[in-house]
């Protein structure tokens, strides 16, 4: 159940941060929009930096999983290197 409402609050703070900003984006609007109490929120996360800081670790992962996946399909080298640029304009699509 905690997986959950942690996978909720992320994601939705990862939407407002990215639709208002960070600053923009209050922790009462996360709150709401996730559907979660304070209390679980704050069993979680004990600040909103610490949400943040979750946010940006989830979003590095995700974005080097998948360059590494991107990038294992093509030869090693200056293909490889080259591949960083195709992967995101991949990512622009």
């Amino acid at each position: 159940m905690k997986v959950a409402v942690k996978e909720r609050v992320v994601d939705t703070a990862a939407r407002l941060f990215y639709e208002q900003g960070y600053t923009a984006t209050g922790i009462n609007q996360i709150i709401e929009e996730a559907g979660v109490a304070k209390a679980s929120l704050y069993q979680t996360f004990r600040s909103k930096e610490d949400l943040l800081l979750e946010y940006l670790d989830k979003n590095r992962t995700e974005w080097w999983g998948g360059f590494d996946a991107f990038r294992d399909k093509v030869a090693p080298g200056k293909p490889s290197l080259l591949a960083l640029f195709d992967y995101r304009l991949k990512l622009m699509e």
